[in-house]
């Protein structure tokens, strides 16, 4: 295969004016107009390719009249004196969108042109492309950006909003479970409630081989409270002997409940016999040695207690908890007022 033929281009200076005026880039040649002190007063047109008089809707210069008014036109119908100042000033190459209203037979256009000032010996070299579509474009990307951007914020105010009412009914649904689990009268944990912490409590027990005591405690001749003082009388006693057995129970680590009526309990975890039988002798002399007054009646009471500790034969919760009960009636068979171990 013989090697591709080049053209002989006798004269290089007519091939770069056939691709100026061929180029679809507006181009445009101007000479600056100083009034003083590199003030920029105005421009002359030298130069204009077609494209640039077909965008620029430009009549032919054939005369220096026209050719001012075309450069007037030019610089005040785009606005960009400062524009031209700056890049003179600073003597270097400048770019710049512009918004520019053309007029037609039927009606008048928006464009955006990017326009390009260079100064190059003096002259002003001008060259602008119509990026109206690419601005439109942009516009429409920045309006759904913007939607979109409403849209996570409306979404994330929904998100909050629903992460409120979640967290507000999970607080709900505990408070209701506290109150479903709690005695009324003396704000301890009720029967139901306190036999499922004990049961949580016998199975974490027996999972890590650590000790467990309970301690059943009733208040002796309770009933006289009632008749000889009256039941808003009981009530006042309930809920003193209620705060006493709190008040020698470790927070967080002990679980008092009332069970019903005058009976309550005391579940003791990681505590063995001995330090059960302690903790049950202090509760009961603080009873006996507490009086409780109603309205200016002086009442004394004292309690009978009960104490069990885990046996390894004991094969649920229930055992541990007879097994209290059953020293809780002894300690009442023996006289009352005193701590029993079972």
């Amino acid at each position: 295969m013989e090697p591709a033929s080049f053209i002989q281009i006798d004269n290089p200076h007519s091939v770069k004016e056939l691709a100026i005026a061929k180029t679809t880039t507006s181009i445009a040649v101007f000479q600056p107009i100083f009034k003083s002190h590199q003030k920029l007063e105005g421009v002359s047109l030298l130069y204009a390719n077609p494209s640039y008089r077909q965008l620029m809707d430009a009549t032919n210069p054939c005369a220096n009249a026209e050719e001012k008014d075309e450069a007037k036109f030019f610089i005040t119908r785009l606005k960009i004196h400062g524009f031209l100042q700056e890049t003179l000033c600073k003597n270097t190459r400048q770019s710049t969108s512009v918004r520019y209203h053309k007029r037609d037979k039927i009606q008048e256009k928006s464009l955006v042109l990017h326009l390009t000032a260079e100064p190059v010996d003096g002259l002003l070299i001008i060259t602008m492309n119509d990026i109206t579509s690419l601005s439109h474009n942009y516009e429409m990307l920045e309006q759904q950006n913007s939607l979109m951007e409403e849209n996570v914020r409306a979404m994330g105010t929904v998100r909050s909003a629903l992460e409120a009412e979640i967290k507000q009914r999970e607080q709900l649904e505990d408070k209701l479970r506290r109150i479903a689990g709690t005695d009324h009268l003396s704000g301890l944990a009720n029967r139901r409630s306190f036999l499922d912490n004990a049961t949580a409590e016998y199975r974490r027990s027996r999972r890590y081989n650590d000790p467990l005591s309970m301690v059943m405690l009733d208040l002796d001749h309770f009933k006289r409270v009632n008749d000889n003082y009256g039941h808003a009388a009981g009530d006042t006693v309930i809920v003193a002997v209620s705060q006493i057995s709190q008040s020698l129970s470790r927070n967080g680590v002990d679980c008092v409940g009332r069970l019903g009526g005058e009976e309550f309990a005391v579940l003791l975890p990681e505590t063995g016999m001995q330090g059960a039988k302690n903790f049950a002798e202090r509760l009961r002399l603080m009873i006996e040695n507490t009086p409780i007054y109603c309205d200016i009646k002086k009442i004394n009471i004292t309690a009978s207690l009960g104490v069990a500790s885990l046996q390894d034969q004991d094969c649920d919760f229930a055992t541990l908890l007879n097994r209290a009960d059953a020293a809780l009636y002894v300690a009442k068979e023996s006289g009352r007022n005193i701590v029993s171990a079972g």
